[in-house]
């Protein structure tokens, strides 16, 4: 039996998904409200009742739901927000009850009726409005500590942020990126067409915000990964103290996995006690001038595996670069003599130092070059 002779049963079945048995009755939880909703995400998807809906998603605020449109006779797309559904930070099964007077800042500029605040806030499966109830407990934290607890990222550092985005949706970004080559304007524009079409207005402008979260997002994600949070390059030598480059674990690193009576050691064959480097350039990974953006500048720069730009610079600009010219005529990775080649480019390549037995980068071992390859660079 293959997938073709079942193509009829398949369709039949998708197309009960779309109907619309039980709507309008009452609901099964035995209450006189009727059953005019229903959701993509829960699962048996059968229809409820308005206070079962809020109840099912006290602790799904991400789910999308649909309401049954009496008049109209189809089910139309509806926010948990205009339901009344208010997503309680710090307190996951009751409201918070401590309300100090002034301890609150000034009110947002949207609030539903019961107090939240409505927050724009994307996750994998589209932008979503939700009313955030801030908890309000002596000693409670900051806003922005109470949506991070919750996984959910501020889309600014104001005090009550108006967009927000979820740390599952911001690993997502990442794999695809790592995975697909999917850019974050791409990405975006996906989670934009899986968006309700009463929010596409709204989340139709936050494309620059997105790009500075995901951007500091996976600066976080870096940093925390490399345990520099943790004091890890306070345990390591000092010329291995970057923990944002990964080591090579096979070859002698002395201080790390080799040792002066390793060095000493006579059982050990030569050639293991030697750390082999190699030195290659990239003359295609070139990076064109644009627009100066003040505010667009290096979140680690120095760290890693690149040196860090203003002393590297501030070197370049002392040397006298005296051309030379090549008698070879297939050496095209030295020729800057050719006119034009280089412009409008302020980067023609890049070079970098390996370990040439495993392939792995030296921190601060790359470095950019500005025309052609040159032995000062």
């Amino acid at each position: 039996m293959s997938f073709l002779e079942q193509k009829g049963l398949y369709l039949k079945e998708l197309l009960v998904l779309e109907g619309a048995e039980g709507v309008a009755t009452s609901c099964r939880c035995g209450s006189e409200e009727l059953a005019l909703l229903r959701c993509f995400e829960c699962h048996p998807t059968d229809v409820f009742c308005k206070p079962c809906a809020l109840r099912r998603h006290r602790h799904h605020p991400f789910h999308r739901v649909q309401m049954w449109d009496t008049s109209a006779g189809y089910f139309a797309p509806v926010n948990l927000v205009e339901l009344g559904f208010v997503y309680q930070l710090m307190h996951p099964d009751s409201p918070c009850v401590d309300t100090p007077l002034g301890r609150q800042p000034s009110p947002p500029k949207l609030q539903n009726k019961r107090g939240g605040d409505v927050v724009l806030v994307a996750h994998t499966n589209g932008f979503h409005r939700i009313s955030f109830s801030y908890c309000r407990c002596p000693g409670c934290p900051s806003h922005a500590a109470q949506l991070i607890r919750s996984r959910i990222f501020p889309g600014s550092p104001h005090a009550r942020p108006e967009s927000a985005y979820t740390i599952p949706m911001l690993d997502f970004g990442i794999a695809l990126n790592l995975e697909c080559a999917v850019n974050p304007y791409n990405y975006y524009n996906t989670l934009m067409r899986c968006t309700y079409d009463d929010l596409r207005g709204d989340a139709s402008n936050r494309y620059d915000n997105f790009r500075v979260v995901f951007r500091l997002w996976r600066e976080l994600r870096a940093t925390l990964m490399c345990g520099a949070t943790l004091g890890l390059p306070n345990k390591l030598p000092a010329h291995f103290q970057d923990p944002y480059a990964v080591l090579c674990p096979s070859c002698p690193l002395p201080g790390i996995n080799f040792s002066e009576d390793d060095a000493k050691n006579s059982t050990i064959k030569e050639y293991l006690k030697m750390l082999e480097l190699s030195v290659d350039g990239n003359f295609r990974l070139q990076l064109k001038k644009k627009s100066e953006e003040p505010t667009d500048f290096h979140l680690h720069d120095g760290r890693g595996y690149f040196v860090p730009s203003k002393e590297y610079q501030e070197y370049i600009d002392t040397v006298v670069f005296e051309p030379e010219t090549s008698t070879c005529h297939g050496f095209k990775a030295g020729d800057i003599l050719r006119e034009g080649k280089f412009k409008d480019v302020i980067v023609s390549g890049m070079v970098s130092v390996v370990c040439s037995r495993h392939g792995f980068f030296l921190p601060q071992g790359s470095v950019d070059l500005q025309k052609g390859e040159r032995y000062a660079n």
